[in-house]
């Protein structure tokens, strides 16, 4: 029985020193690969697809936040842009100050994809062009894939503590309210808001991130030849899949009013919530606050009369919590008609001529003049 155990132990003991052997094989091999990797590719730029994944951080309360003095290039959809994010996690340079020694007027700008700069490179991004050409300085607090609730909570952590004159909030109109009723997005967990009693409670507690997620996540980071067999094998599948279907880029369609539902419509009023809580906190400071809606990229290519019909319905609710907006669909659609392209051929996102306009529909006089509160104008003067 004693010989039967010796040779058992025997067993388990030579199939152990095997594995930890080919482990440590395997960890050596690796070594000597990354070594070499970076010794022929000392100027290797990290790169990657997912805007969550690549360039932000799980974070319990936010889901995801931007990582802290990151470059990166973000590879999709046919391009390869490099991307700078300083050392507050903003896509803005490390010259960025909490403070405002020079006493210039500063706007922080919340949002989305749209805001962050999907697609173009840092100095096509419209809050780079408002100094330069309006005397203002528009600071990016733009994350990929964050709602309304979660721009909210990002404001409230640090958004408050920059210096500004002024906060304003973009709305995209085609995904945002849906974002702000749910706790999952783009196969990330998120925070979510529920009203109760017309009161806002927050939920975090089921926000976990899985450990698969957080090593791939360090091995991207970390090792060049893991990083760079990973952008092989991703654009080897983009090229199967482009070949497959066209590149054609929206998959939303042409919406009409009577295409608001009541889910919609619940989502309109949580939102709204979100937008009136943001607002005292921002006004609290002594600082200004206004709503800019993303302009409809379907509407527009198509020259529709309308933005997303979520739009105005949404608009008559900020009129009656006194939410300044503006509206610079007609603006967009104008420059369209004459023939300017102002969007990404593959996605919904604004190419470097749309950020430019973009920051005019911000900052120039004229401009904020046609589009400020446009569905409670006098329709005499609208475009």
């Amino acid at each position: 029985m004693r010989e039967v155990r010796l040779k058992s132990f025997s067993r388990i003991k030579g199939f152990t020193f095997t594995i930890i052997a080919q482990v440590l094989t395997l960890l050596i091999l690796f070594g000597l690969a990354e070594g070499a990797f970076r010794l022929l590719n000392p100027d290797y730029d990290l790169r990657g697809r997912n805007e969550r994944g690549f360039f932000c951080v799980f974070d319990p309360v936010l889901g995801w936040v931007p990582k802290k003095q990151f470059t990166g290039i973000h590879e999709k959809n046919g391009f390869a842009i490099p991307v700078h994010q300083n050392q507050f996690g903003l896509r803005a340079p490390d010259s960025l100050l909490m403070e405002n020694p020079e006493g210039k007027r500063r706007i922080i700008v919340l949002g989305d994809s749209y805001v962050w700069g999907y697609g173009v490179g840092d100095n096509k991004v419209f809050t780079e062009l408002g100094e330069f050409r309006y005397g203002a300085k528009l600071i990016n607090f733009g994350v990929s894939g964050y709602g309304t609730d979660q721009e909210y909570l990002l404001y409230k952590r640090s958004g408050k503590n920059f210096v500004a004159d002024e906060v304003i909030l973009a709305i995209t109109p085609y995904n945002d309210f849906m974002n702000n009723m749910a706790t999952r997005q783009y196969g990330y967990d998120k925070p979510y808001f529920l009203l109760t009693n017309d009161q806002l409670h927050l939920y975090t507690e089921h926000m976990e991130q899985k450990s698969s997620k957080r090593i791939k996540s360090w091995l991207n980071d970390s090792l060049f030849a893991f990083n760079y067999i990973n952008a092989v094998v991703r654009n080897i599948k983009q090229l199967l899949e482009s070949s497959k279907k066209s590149a054609s880029a929206p998959k939303q369609a042409v919406l009409q009013e009577g295409a608001v539902t009541d889910s919609d419509r619940t989502a309109i009023m949580l939102t709204i919530r979100i937008v009136d809580e943001l607002k005292k906190l921002v006004e609290s400071q002594g600082r200004k606050f206004k709503v800019v809606f993303i302009p409809y990229k379907v509407h527009i290519n198509q020259s529709i009369s309308h933005n997303h019909p979520m739009v105005p319905l949404f608009a008559e609710e900020l009129q009656k919590i006194g939410v300044e907006y503006l509206e610079p669909f007609f603006t967009f659609r104008n420059r369209t008609e004459k023939g300017e392209g102002l969007f990404n051929q593959r996605d919904n996102h604004f190419n470097a001529s749309g950020h430019a306009l973009f920051a005019r529909a911000l900052l120039d006089p004229d401009l904020v003049k046609q589009n400020r509160n446009f569905y409670h104008r006098d329709p005499a003067q609208k475009n």
